[in-house]
């Protein structure tokens, strides 16, 4: 099945509206974008990038206190 561009507008509005309603992560969102081969919108992509500091942060924080550097 071929999709046209009003199809990937509408795939497009329907993950940034999953994202601000919160239904999934900022991460989960820029994935489906990267997975569909669309546009990022540039608020998507900075909440992700704030996201992905925080859980490498958590990560690395976790490792320390287990003793793990």
């Amino acid at each position: 099945m071929l999709f046209g561009a009003g199809d990937d507008l509408g795939l497009a509005t329907h993950l940034e509206l999953s994202y601000l309603e919160g239904d999934m992560t900022a991460l989960e969102c820029l994935v489906h974008f990267e997975q569909c081969q669309l546009d990022v919108p540039e608020g998507i992509l900075a909440a992700a990038q704030v996201e992905f500091r925080v859980l490498a942060s958590t990560i690395q924080d976790e490792w320390s206190i287990d003793g793990a550097e």
